[in-house]
């Protein structure tokens, strides 16, 4: 599984504190989204079915402080499993 950073970032009002993630899946699968704040605290969890090929996927942090955040990504199929990470910056 691949993904493509986050669009936009950093996230504000405009984007409704929300950005895209772009997950490319070589199989069909599930995938389990998590954000995290820099505390180590989760502040979302989310797990959504994946077809082989490109997937679109909104990440809102409407509601968490600005800061830093890091998102995780899992993938799990009957190909395998896989996980990718990365950060998103939220400025209010």
């Amino acid at each position: 599984m691949l993904i493509a950073p986050p669009k936009p970032n950093p996230v504000t009002g405009e984007s409704d504190f929300s950005a895209d993630l772009t997950l490319r899946a070589g199989a069909d699968g599930t995938a389990r989204v998590e954000v995290w704040d820099a505390l180590g605290r989760l502040v979302s969890r989310d797990e959504l079915a994946l077809q082989r090929g490109t997937n679109e996927y909104q990440l809102k942090l409407g509601n968490a402080p600005s800061g830093r955040y890091a998102y995780v990504v899992r993938f799990f199929s009957t190909s395998g499993e896989g996980q990718a990470m990365g950060s998103v910056m939220l400025m209010r």
